[in-house]
């Protein structure tokens, strides 16, 4: 009974992966994956950013691991003094469970970064996104309830099932819409939304199947505010809704600054989640931490699982981590003035 109960949970898994979209609990420190009009979004010319993620690895002999990294250009001519283009490339592979579901996504993205007065406190930023991805399947790898039989599990009875594909590729259409405020004293507000899989792809193994990818809708928004000569308040929010899920993570944070090119972050969020009644309940809660040094930044976060899934996991989730790498500005004049996401 406990070998089917097994079973069951990571075939539950398995199906709302397929469901769901990637996201990291440090999402701000994967900004194109965020949002695409955070393209550029920096005070330097350059930015490098990688990001890893694993998760299940309590409840499941083949654990979730992501990668994703990224490279962006912000170029200091727009069609307006102080505007400025970005541009950058994406990427990220995402390997699912005991069938190695597999997604891999490669993305282009730009954005145009208007500034709105001659202080140059508040900016707009508009981003777009368009690229290709691409998913496959292992079925040797996964259980059927047809290859029990009745004692224990015989790999060689048929699985019952008709498989057409096990690998496809789609475009991926996304787009995005931020605004900053930032002054001298370091405090800044920001607030953006971005809509992902526009063109809503087909994402069925299936071939005689469709099976639309619904469109994500994601709101993002923080500030930092300083709460001392030496260290700043830092309250952030993010909303996703991709039909039928919902998720909201609130979060603060604490940033102390050492000296001019040194910082250590500390952070907690929560993760909400809607079930399919319309139920919000408690998913995880997230603890982080990360450290600027110069023109590197370092996080690591773990999520502690606290919805009913906890008796499985015993209450482990998640373990993330981030690099981030971006150069000084070569013309002081020409700086963006952002805050350091």
């Amino acid at each position: 009974m406990h070998k089917i109960s097994t079973l069951l949970l990571l075939m539950i898994i398995f199906v709302s992966t397929q469901a769901q979209d990637i996201h990291f609990t440090q999402y701000y420190a994967s900004p194109m994956t965020l949002n695409p009009a955070m393209t550029g979004l920096y005070s330097g010319n350059i930015r490098f950013i990688g990001n890893y993620k694993n998760q299940w690895s309590s409840v499941s002999d083949g654990p979730y691991s992501t990668f994703a990294g990224s490279f962006d250009m912000r170029f200091d001519k727009g069609f307006m003094p102080h505007d400025n283009f970005g541009l950058g490339v994406q990427f990220f592979n995402d390997r699912a469970g005991d069938g190695d579901l597999s997604d891999m996504l490669f993305m282009f993205t730009s954005s145009y970064i208007k500034v709105l007065n001659r202080f140059r406190t508040q900016y707009l930023s508009m981003g777009a996104q368009l690229g290709i991805s691409s998913r496959s399947i292992d079925y040797t790898k996964l259980r059927f309830g047809s290859q029990w039989d009745g004692d224990s599990y015989d790999g060689s009875l048929s699985t019952g099932e008709s498989f057409t594909l096990n690998s496809y590729s789609m475009a991926e259409l996304g787009a995005g819409i931020m605004w900053y405020y930032i002054n001298k004293d370091r405090k800044s507000f920001n607030v953006g939304v971005a809509m992902h899989h526009i063109n809503q792809p087909n994402v069925s193994f299936d071939a005689n199947t469709q099976e639309k990818l619904n469109s994500r809708i994601t709101a993002h928004g923080g500030a930092v505010l300083p709460i001392g000569e030496d260290m700043d308040f830092i309250p952030s929010v993010l909303f996703m809704k991709q039909v039928p899920h919902t998720e909201i993570n609130p979060g603060v944070g604490i940033k102390y600054h050492m000296d001019k090119e040194t910082s250590i972050s500390l952070q907690v969020w929560d993760r909400l989640g809607r079930e399919y009644r319309g139920r919000f309940f408690n998913d995880a809660v997230n603890i982080g931490a990360r450290v600027d040094y110069k023109t590197i930044g370092m996080g690591i976060s773990y999520d502690i699982n606290l919805s009913d899934l906890k008796r499985g996991s015993n209450s482990r989730g998640s373990f993330e981590l981030s690099i981030v790498y971006t150069d000084k500005a070569r013309n002081k004049y020409k700086t963006l003035n952002c805050p350091k996401f």
